[in-house]
């Protein structure tokens, strides 16, 4: 893979972390009925965490997400340019 690729998935998934850990704890956490939204959980985060806190935990995952998305880049390109 090259370099751009690994740039790309590496941007790519840190540009979707906020969304990620909103997700992630909307599924973990307990809230009452009609409060489990992701704009709510995202603007919790930032009143409590700072911007910051979105992005809590960024190095984990691009570490362990970025590799594979990588892969898929290079496989996508190689076979566009094939045919």
């Amino acid at each position: 893979c090259s370099a751009s690729e690994k740039k790309s998935a590496a941007a790519a998934t840190t540009a979707t972390h906020p969304l990620d850990l909103a997700k992630t704890r909307v599924q973990t956490m307990k809230f009452a009925p009609g409060e489990a939204s992701l704009v709510r959980v995202l603007r919790n985060v930032v009143a409590r965490e700072g911007v910051r806190g979105l992005f809590a935990g960024v190095g984990a995952r691009v570490a362990s997400v970025a590799p594979g998305s990588a892969i898929s880049f290079y496989i996508y390109e190689t076979l566009k340019q094939m045919g």
